[in-house]
């Protein structure tokens, strides 16, 4: 079987292709953007038309369907490269037994069941890439997470920004930040019909080719197997496994107690060790090898010819540096965990870089600006998380098509910013439960919106007092419900105030954005007995 390493490259030259025309669409929607936005009154309608059916949709289906034909040529070279490494693998069974070893190139009816699985797995690539089956993920109007095919979202994002600049420039530039987020964080989608569950396309195709790769390694095993008269297999290793497989990886087995342990039974390895059905380990889940999310391999050998490829020094090694604690933003992970936030973090970084690049073309210097910050904070928690796990990082899978850093978008973007700042406040002087990234605090557009019009009657009055609430507060509260989110009161006179702060993190657990300042949510006077009343329901806690 192809090593972890060289089966990552072979899959990522797939996926590389695929980020490319999820690059190109995410393009071809900020240009539509971009010129609407410029675009006269008199001139829209005119317009509207010509970007729906004017033949730039037809150029996004024709580029996805060259990568979907690039990629099948791939997928059938890939297969044979993994199958005559399985083979030689087997060459030495089969001299052992004395049983006849056709050399793989000869081999025809081999090469045929080969192809025959690598088209199975093209079809299954046409299905999941066809146009018909792609998309985003969107919010609905009642804000639910729904699938929209491209073409509708094509041709709905021409229609909005239509709608919204005939509303008024602000109207048109809400609208469109909006927009621009989303596509950016979904990417393209290809949606199962039958179970309605959307993931990226280049997830998809990933885990498609892993399980595909995975089938053909399992069926050829069994087959050569049967050839050169198999009494036993031996389990791959990898570094980092799930605890459920950690002892079992590297270990040879009969096939006798090899069936036992894939049925959830008691086993035997080969060398004594025993693996029982319920266990600390395992308790009732014990997952079965090489099937549903594992990526262990199954060799079939002859037992005793040759020794396991790992001794059980280093098999050691390897679960005691998966067991190892790190810690990381107060929290502590196993090897194991880390390489999840690795995925996490690959996937956010990924995302930003899909919002830098369509908000560049739409020509929304802001929103390109903080997808450029965000895109530093994240790459500097992935290296810490790397360094501190002493895993190696994997900068391939958070390349993006396009992407080129823009010094002008983030300058832009750290002086509008600035323009927002409101004044300081540090937290962290009062509770360790927070990882601030920053004491600034800026007030939104969208929160000063919030402000005057959810609280139309005491804005205009007290809205000046923010900045004094902010620098001679009287008290501090942390919210129970949202552990980031701070309370700042002041009494005057004749009224309270609040100040209501969300404080931005560098946290992973808490599953939190990580994002670039601390934000005001709201501001506002109190009732009477309102502070009183949220602390006996413990809705607060005073931390000053």
């Amino acid at each position: 079987m192809l090593s972890d390493e060289i089966l990552e490259k072979v899959i990522e030259r797939l996926t590389n292709r695929i980020e490319e025309g999820n690059t190109y669409v995410l393009r071809k929607i900020g240009a539509n953007i971009k010129r609407i936005g410029k675009a006269k009154a008199s001139d829209l309608i005119k317009l509207e038309q010509m970007l729906k059916y004017g033949g730039d949709y037809e150029k996004i289906a024709q580029k996805l369907a060259k990568i979907t034909e690039i990629n099948i040529k791939d997928i059938k070279k890939i297969f044979r490269v993994a199958a005559k490494k399985d083979y030689d693998f087997a060459k030495k069974f089969y001299k052992y037994r004395n049983a006849k070893y056709i050399p793989f190139d000869e081999n025809i009816a081999l090469k045929s069941q080969i192809d025959a699985l690598a088209n199975i797995t093209a079809s299954d690539y046409v299905n999941i890439a066809n146009t018909r089956a792609i998309g985003f993920s969107i919010k609905d109007i009642r804000g639910n997470t729904i699938f929209q095919s491209l073409d509708n979202t094509y041709r709905n994002v021409i229609d909005e920004a239509v709608l919204s600049v005939s509303q008024g420039k602000s109207t048109f530039d809400e609208q469109m930040y909006k927009i621009i987020k989303e596509l950016g964080t979904s990417g393209l989608k290809t949606i199962n019909f039958a179970s309605g569950r959307a993931v990226r396309l280049d997830s998809a195709i990933r885990m498609n080719m892993r399980g595909a790769l995975r089938n053909l390694h399992n069926e050829m095993q069994e087959q050569l197997g049967e050839e050169f008269d198999s009494d036993g297999v031996e389990i791959s290793v990898h570094s980092n496994p799930a605890p459920d497989h950690a002892l079992v990886q590297g270990r040879q087995f009969s096939n006798e107690e090899f069936n036992k342990f894939q049925n959830d039974q008691d086993a035997v390895s080969y060398d004594g060790i025993k693996f029982p059905a319920e266990s600390e380990e395992t308790g009732h889940d014990r997952r079965s090898i090489s099937e549903y999310n594992c990526y262990h391999y199954i060799f079939a050998i002859v037992l005793g010819v040759n020794k396991p490829e790992y001794s059980n020094k280093e098999l050691k090694k390897i679960i005691n540096k998966t067991n190892e604690e790190i810690e990381i933003d107060g929290r502590k992970y196993d090897h194991y965990e880390a390489t999840q936030l690795q995925r996490q973090l690959e996937t956010k970084i990924r995302e930003q870089k899909d919002i830098q690049i369509m908000a560049k073309e739409a020509g929304n210097d802001l929103l390109a600006g903080e997808a450029q910050n965000k895109i530093k904070v994240l790459t500097k928690k992935y290296k810490e998380v790397s360094q501190k796990a002493d895993l190696p990082t994997y900068m391939e899978r958070m390349r993006v098509s396009g992407y080129r850093r823009s010094a002008s978008a983030s300058a832009a973007y750290t002086e509008q910013i600035n323009k927002m700042k409101v004044g300081t406040f540090d937290v962290s002087q009062y509770t360790n439960k927070m990882n601030p990234t920053t004491s600034d605090v800026i007030l939104t557009s969208k929160s000063r919106k919030h402000i005057f019009e959810d609280h139309a009657k005491d804005a205009p009055k007290y809205f000046d007092r923010m900045q004094d609430v902010l620098n001679n507060y009287d008290n501090v509260y942390i919210e129970n419900a949202q552990k980031n989110t701070i309370w700042l009161t002041k009494q005057y006179d004749d009224y309270n105030l609040k100040l209501v702060i969300k404080i931005n993190e560098t946290s992973l657990y808490q599953k939190k954005k990580l994002g670039y300042k601390n934000g005001v949510i709201t501001f506002h006077p109190m009732r009477k007995n309102y502070l009183k009343n949220a602390l006996d329901k413990k809705k607060i806690e005073k931390i000053n």
